[in-house]
């Protein structure tokens, strides 16, 4: 489960980076 939480986390923290990168843009 802890594997499941990490991947959940950097698609958490991918998703962020692209809406940042579509307001920027």
């Amino acid at each position: 489960m802890a594997s499941l939480s990490k991947d959940r986390e950097s698609f958490v923290y991918v998703a962020k980076l692209a809406e940042q990168a579509e307001r920027y843009d």
